[in-house]
């Protein structure tokens, strides 16, 4: 798959929307498959920001949390 393309077209989606959830937490996965944790962690958790109540949002920055060592954050995401 082609997620550095796909980091880019979601980059320009949320310039033209930026409350966008799905379109953050799409690009998450695109950054954790390219190893970019840290940006796939920031994405996602303003996926969260922007609905809390958005899954996915809290499996990516779960995943993002392991990926970067920080096990505590990743497995209070995974309770949740």
């Amino acid at each position: 798959k082609d997620y550095e393309n796909a980091i880019k077209y979601y980059t320009e989606a949320l310039e033209l929307n930026p409350s966008n959830a799905i379109y953050y937490s799409n690009r998450s996965l695109a950054y954790l498959r390219t190893e970019c944790y840290g940006y796939a962690l920031a994405d996602a958790t303003r996926a969260l920001e922007l609905d809390k109540n958005y899954i996915k949002g809290y499996y990516r920055r779960a995943t993002s949390n392991m990926a970067l060592g920080k096990f505590k954050a990743a497995l209070k995401d995974y309770e949740t």
